[in-house]
């Protein structure tokens, strides 16, 4: 093999590393891309409160709290 076709067959080995390169870097740049939203929110508002309570516990037998 004589040394120009090695040094061609180096020199499209070498640009096609650099190509895909190039193409990797342009990915990861698509692929990074940051998003920025502005905006406002603001929350509703929330008034709890009972409307009724009541208890399934068996009525008091007078020795409950007694020692």
């Amino acid at each position: 093999m004589s040394d120009k076709v090695r040094i061609e067959k180096i020199a499209i080995i070498c640009l096609t590393v650099i190509v895909a390169l190039a193409c990797c870097g342009v990915g990861y740049a698509h692929w990074t891309k940051t998003l920025d939203i502005d905006g406002t929110v603001e929350t509703g508002e929330f008034n709890a409160g009972f409307t009724a309570c009541s208890t399934n516990d068996p009525p008091p037998d007078g020795m409950t709290g007694k020692i």
